[in-house]
């Protein structure tokens, strides 16, 4: 909230504003370290969302809390099922990035990250 009433006066005091900047609405602590890629409401979860990003972590926050969102998918869960096929060396040097996911219904759903496509529950 603090970020968005900044904008709001630097905006107001900006004489040439930056073309096509934003006011933005909403800050919401997804705990993503990087690009957050996509962002979806949960059909039956009211101020619930999911989101995905470049940290290959798929989250879900709660718009109404301040709580920190929880972890659905990691990194390590795709490291977990490649151990065997890749080696560990390779494994550690990037978590790989996800970049959408889509329910299927309201628990279940798919993730697409530079691993494939990866199945999840709420």
């Amino acid at each position: 909230e603090a970020t968005v009433k900044e904008w709001k006066g630097y905006q107001k005091h900006c004489k040439n504003p930056v073309p096509g900047s934003v006011l933005p609405l909403l800050s919401l602590p997804t705990g993503h370290r990087g690009n957050v890629f996509h962002i979806t409401p949960v059909a039956h979860h009211p101020g619930k969302v999911a989101s995905c990003g470049a940290d290959g972590y798929l989250r879900l926050a709660d718009l109404q809390s301040t709580s920190p969102a929880s972890i659905i998918v990691s990194p390590e869960y795709d490291a977990d099922e490649l151990s065997g096929v890749l080696p560990a060396g390779l494994l550690s040097l990037r978590p790989g990035m996800c970049f959408s996911h889509h329910f299927l219904n309201a628990n279940m759903g798919l993730l697409c990250s530079e691993r494939g496509l990866r199945r999840f529950d709420l």
